[in-house]
């Protein structure tokens, strides 16, 4: 049995905080962050995307984490489509699902405490059951049999 390489020599090792980065990244679990706490209160509870796509936005551009910077992308882009689906502009929704779904897709199945997997999940459904109408009346999804994405946390 060849162990060589098996081991991380201390000093090659920069840091004890770059093992615990790494170490988070490899679970695919991230502490959520206020930013993101933020986020899923206006998501889920105020249905505010206005305010989510302003938020995920400017820290999308601030980020200097290609990971992290890209869950705020799709986040924002999600959040759009939901501000979409409640004006009645399906056409939006079905666009910004094609340029959410590829940076979901990319993701971890859980990142910053947020089940990407079933937001994925739960986005193709909504885009798969939209009508084929390009507009509908604003606030008539539900007449529609459609309901608003809530993103939900990891438990």
């Amino acid at each position: 049995m060849n162990l060589e390489g098996a081991f991380i020599l201390p000093e090659r090792v920069p840091s004890f905080s770059f093992i615990i980065n790494i170490g988070e990244l490899v679970k695919g679990v991230w502490k959520m962050n206020e930013v993101t706490k933020r986020f899923l209160r206006l998501f889920n509870d105020e249905q505010d995307f206005y305010e989510c796509h302003e938020i995920f936005e400017e820290a999308w551009k601030r980020s200097q984490d290609p990971v992290e910077a890209q869950f705020y992308k799709a986040l924002v882009q999600v959040a759009t489509a939901q501000f979409k689906l409640k004006k009645g502009v399906l056409r939006g929704v079905r666009k910004l699902y094609e340029y959410a779904y590829p940076s979901l897709q990319s993701l971890p199945d859980k990142l910053q405490g947020v089940d990407l997997a079933k937001l994925r999940q739960d986005f193709q459904a909504l885009v798969d059951g939209l009508p084929s109408e390009h507009y509908i009346g604003e606030d008539d999804y539900e007449k529609y049999g459609l309901r608003l994405l809530k993103i939900h946390k990891i438990t």
